[in-house]
């Protein structure tokens, strides 16, 4: 009898150990409505264009105690990709010149690993797949702060990393002289997911609130 309840209590101890475990790790979800992806691309030695990603969606799993322990799966809409200043260049972006979004309408990345670097500082190691390939990349974090949308916790982010176009082969209008690494920047909020609930769920996530 004493031996059952031993190995009754072990299990529930740990059930219960792994529940506060799980417990630490909450998932905010990335709001695109205030969340912005761009890419800032060397123009022959002559200027930096900055082009924009409308839509970023996805979540992170926080452990506010363990940083570390934390974990990211986003995903940019290509199709949402906006240069301000030419229309044409909108649409040419979308080629198979350059991103193909109608063979690539996803780029994903999804973290592997994350290091605490600082206070608000992290680098979130993880796996980027772009046009068709998978590469590893790190992508250097700020945690800018804590806050609240209409009553709901969230936080700022800002993370930036770099791609070299050549290993994506989008090379067709690049001189030699050309920079060919890009900086990809992402800068946004997330929130926990009770703001984002919608009494038509098949609607896409931005379309679940008004704009503000």
């Amino acid at each position: 009898m004493l031996k059952k309840l031993i190995g009754t209590s072990a299990i529930l101890g740990s059930v219960l150990f792994s529940s506060n475990a799980m417990a630490k790790c909450a998932t905010y979800q990335i709001d695109p409505y205030h969340t912005s992806t761009t890419f800032t691309v060397d123009h022959h030695n002559l200027s930096n264009m900055r082009i924009f990603f409308t839509h970023t969606e996805g979540t992170f799993c926080v452990d506010k105690a363990h940083p570390e322990k934390s974990s990211v799966k986003a995903k940019v809409y290509m199709n949402t990709v906006l240069y301000p200043s030419y229309k044409g260049f909108t649409t040419h972006l979308k080629s198979s010149d350059y991103l193909n979004v109608k063979e690539f309408p996803l780029a994903t990345f999804t973290s592997t690993k994350v290091i605490k670097t600082g206070a608000k500082t992290l680098d979130v190691k993880g796996t980027l797949n772009f046009l068709g390939k998978k590469k590893p990349y790190t992508i250097k974090t700020t945690f800018r702060g804590w806050g609240s949308h209409k009553g709901v916790e969230g936080f700022s982010f800002f993370g930036t990393f770099k791609i070299n176009r050549k290993d994506y082969s989008i090379t067709k209008y690049m001189e030699p002289t050309d920079e060919p690494n890009v900086t990809v920047e992402l800068n946004g909020e997330a929130l926990l997911p009770v703001f984002f609930k919608s009494k038509n769920p098949n609607k896409p996530i931005r379309n679940n609130y008004k704009l503000h």
